[in-house]
C-alpha cells in the first residue's frame, strides 16, 4: 500500500451531520456526548470502494445496504458519515459511525468489507485512522 493511499486517508474529511472529523484532531462535543451514552469509543466504517479501488456507484450502494442491514441487526447504534477527499481525487464515500462495537469487531467487519483502514472515534484520545493490515500498523 503506497504512501499515496495513507496520506489520502489521513488527510479525509470524516462527516457525521454537522460535524467534521479529522485525524489527529478530537472529536467534537456533540458526537462525544452520542458517544459516551452509548460506548467508550465509535468506529467509523465504510462499505465504499474496498481494497481503495474505485467501484461503481451502484455496487457501492449495494454493499453500504448490506452494512446498514448488519449493523441494525446487530442492534448497535450508528449515525450515517460521508468521508469526503479533501483535494477532490477520490469519491466521497458512504459509511457508518458505529457505537458499541468493540475493537476487534469494528476490525473484523473492516475486514468484511475490505476496507484498509477503519477510524476509532474515542473519547480521551484524537481521531485515529486504524489500518487493517499487518505491515501498516506496525
Amino acid at each position: 500500500m503506497g504512501d499515496d493511499i495513507a496520506k489520502a486517508f489521513s488527510q479525509t474529511l470524516y462527516r457525521v451531520g454537522d460535524h467534521t472529523l479529522q485525524i489527529g484532531a478530537t472529536c467534537p462535543p456533540p458526537l462525544a456526548r452520542w458517544i459516551v451514552r452509548r460506548s467508550r469509543t465509535a468506529w467509523l466504517v465504510t462499505a465504499d470502494n474496498p481494497g481503495a479501488a474505485c467501484c461503481p456507484g451502484g455496487f457501492n450502494q449495494a454493499r453500504r445496504q448490506a452494512l446498514e442491514t448488519w449493523v441494525r441487526i446487530q442492534a448497535f447504534s450508528y449515525l450515517a458519515c460521508v468521508n469526503c477527499n479533501p483535494d477532490r481525487k477520490w469519491p466521497d464515500e458512504h459509511g457508518l459511525l458505529i457505537a458499541g462495537l468493540d475493537e476487534g469487531g469494528a476490525r473484523a467487519l473492516g475486514r468484511r468489507f475490505g476496507q484498509l483502514a477503519i477510524v476509532a472515534v474515542a473519547l480521551e484520545r484524537p481521531v485515529e485512522l486504524v489500518w487493517l493490515s499487518r505491515q501498516r500498523s506496525e
